[in-house]
């Protein structure tokens, strides 16, 4: 196989069955692993403070926007684009890195002002601490979107799954249990993001070396914009209807940390 030919193709034999069979699986997993994130909140709110939940969330709404921009539609592009090559493969990992390096210090410049911005100061080392996750994540784009396009999207729904009872569920429990605060709803995430992109990379093992191939780059960019463009505007639709009780929740969290921080002041000076 020279370096530059086809790598890693989509299946054409019992396309349909296996689209099917793989659709199935993938909803199933995903009610499972809703369950078992409903199980761990339960705990959780018994081992935290609502407001200790509010820092993390304002938190999250910045690094989850942001999500959105790091891999730059090359996700979608692995999957769709005909003829894919070592090389595409190989600029693609190298783009998502570079993204990812972007917006990792793009976070941790913008941490005081998106703290000012939420009324909570805690959220900038939150903030500064969930920025590991961009770079967490691009080591998992490449091989969670060749495994798609090689229809194995429910392989990628159980490493999800583990990822996010074992990070989130477990290791985040733990961290509360031990008395780490908000802290620990920030470390699970951390290391569910972490559990899901070296397993799959593991699983996978793609071209790790990363190279800026002239014509990849161009193929992989001119495909990837459009994606990125849609995925905006589907996250836009899909958290307006969630955007109201979102707002509220953050609005309870500045009140009940202003409130506090005013209770610790009268009690000084009396």
């Amino acid at each position: 196989m020279t370096s530059n030919s086809p790598y890693f193709d989509a299946p054409v034999d019992g396309l349909k069955a296996k689209v099917t069979k793989g659709a199935v699986w993938t909803s199933v997993l995903h009610v499972a692993s809703k369950a078992g994130e409903l199980v761990f909140v339960a705990i959780l709110a018994r081992l935290l403070a609502p407001t200790e939940f509010g820092v993390v969330a304002a938190a999250l709404v910045f690094i989850a926007f942001a999500k959105l921009f790091v891999e730059i539609g090359v996700g979608a592009t692995i999957v769709q684009l005909p003829d894919l090559t070592r090389y595409d493969v190989r600029t693609a990992g190298a783009l998502v890195l570079l993204s990812a390096i972007l917006f990792f210090a793009a976070t941790q410049l913008a941490a005081p002002a998106a703290a000012a911005l939420f009324g909570i100061a805690e959220v900038e080392g939150v903030l500064r601490l969930l920025a590991f996750v961009f770079l967490l994540q691009a080591v998992g784009v490449i091989p969670e979107n060749l495994l798609i396009r090689r229809l194995k999207a429910p392989r990628v729904m159980i490493v999800e799954t583990a990822a996010r009872l074992i990070g989130y569920g477990g290791i985040g429990s733990l961290c509360a249990w031990l008395g780490l605060s908000y802290w620990s709803l920030a470390i699970g995430a951390l290391a569910e993001v972490a559990l899901k992109a070296i397993t799959l990379a593991l699983m996978v093992r793609p071209p790790l070396m990363p190279m800026l191939h002239g014509p990849s780059v161009r193929r992989v960019l001119s495909t990837g914009a459009a994606f990125s463009v849609s995925r905006i505007l589907n996250y836009g639709r899909s958290e307006q209807a969630a955007a109201g009780p979102v707002c509220k929740g953050f609005a309870w969290a500045r009140a009940a940390f202003a409130g506090a921080r005013r209770a610790r002041g009268g009690r000084r000076r009396h």
